[in-house]
């Protein structure tokens, strides 16, 4: 089954008023490490882990998604599975994804990371009053893209900290 990307979720839960019912000032406070065999993280509370695909520009991509949606607030760890080593998971198709807003979104920041040695981007971006902060860091065959989400109108401490938590296990 080819399931949406979290954004493309998100505009879609934008739009439908999903996200209203959540008060600016809910934060997620309190948080524990997740450990995967990929990767670590500090999500506020256990992660729901699915297997879904995506149609790519060369097929269909496997994904494992972590997820934590809470309170208007989503804590997403995705990886991407591609075969070929010379897929767009490189640096530079990091870098195609995070060159495009989806439409009505302002971005909001643009900056090169590091994850545990690897080069990635992080992008913020703006979307109906909601915060966005998404990182993308290609590993080898693998793409790890982590986002976080809640409204921009309140505190978003948690979204930071949750990002910055992540370390990738090789």
């Amino acid at each position: 089954m080819i399931r949406k990307t979290v954004i493309a979720c998100l505009i879609d839960c934008l739009a439908t008023g999903v996200l209203g019912a959540a008060s600016a000032t809910d934060a997620l406070v309190s948080c524990q490490t997740f450990v995967a065999s990929e990767f670590s993280a500090e999500f506020p509370s256990q992660p729901r882990m699915t297997q879904d695909s995506v149609a790519g520009p060369s097929g269909t991509v496997p994904i494992d998604r972590y997820q934590l949606m809470s309170s208007g607030r989503a804590f997403v760890v995705e990886v991407w599975r591609y075969d070929d080593p010379s897929h767009p998971s490189t640096m530079s198709g990091a870098e195609a994804m995070i060159g495009s807003v989806p439409s009505g979104a302002s971005l909001e920041g643009l900056r090169p990371i590091s994850v545990s040695g690897h080069e990635g981007w992080e992008r913020r971006i703006s979307l109906s009053g909601v915060l966005v902060v998404e990182r993308y860091v290609p590993v080898g065959t693998r793409l790890f893209h982590i986002v976080a989400y809640a409204p921009a109108t309140g505190p978003t401490d948690d979204l930071d900290r949750f990002v910055e938590s992540i370390q990738i296990n090789d």
